[in-house]
């Protein structure tokens, strides 16, 4: 089973060595949204929530992929919405046959264009990868309520 601090270094690591991204934030979208000193093109991992279904977790992300771009120029918007679909779909395939994790292939990518601080175009998804739960009952503490049994009612 993976941890979510396993999980996130998983992420991590795999936009930190993709040769088309140059910085790779894990935060929330109201903390990236505040970071000032971005190297484009970027990607932020946001981590939603967690969801338990019988023998698996299915941890559920936000993913930013984002680049600068000039004002008005929707020629380079185009271009920045292909690369990021280009390394989203790297991503994808490196989750598909990543062992331990089952990456539930159904997401809406969306494409943006943000002119609030640095001019960005790019793509927003949420995916969601499931893991199977460990339920390591060695690991759970063993409760014995002490109750005394009901003892049968006699007629004699």
């Amino acid at each position: 089973m993976l941890t979510l601090n396993q999980l996130k270094e998983l992420l991590k690591g795999f936009f930190e060595n993709h040769s088309m991204i140059n910085s790779v934030y894990y935060l929330s979208n109201f903390d990236f949204s505040a970071e000032r000193n971005i190297s484009y093109p970027v990607v932020n991992i946001n981590y939603l929530s967690t969801n338990m279904a019988k023998k698996t977790f299915n941890h559920n992300y936000k993913i930013t992929i984002a680049d600068v771009c000039e004002s008005d120029n929707y020629d380079m918007e185009d271009d920045i919405h292909s690369d990021s679909l280009q390394v989203a779909e790297d991503f994808f395939t490196y989750l598909q046959n990543y062992t331990g994790l089952t990456l539930k292939r159904a997401s809406t990518i969306t494409k943006f264009v943000d002119d609030k601080g640095d001019r960005t175009s790019g793509i927003v998804f949420t995916l969601t990868l499931e893991v199977i739960r460990p339920m390591n009952w060695c690991n759970t503490p063993q409760i014995v309520p002490n109750i005394t049994p009901i003892q049968p009612f006699n007629n004699d």
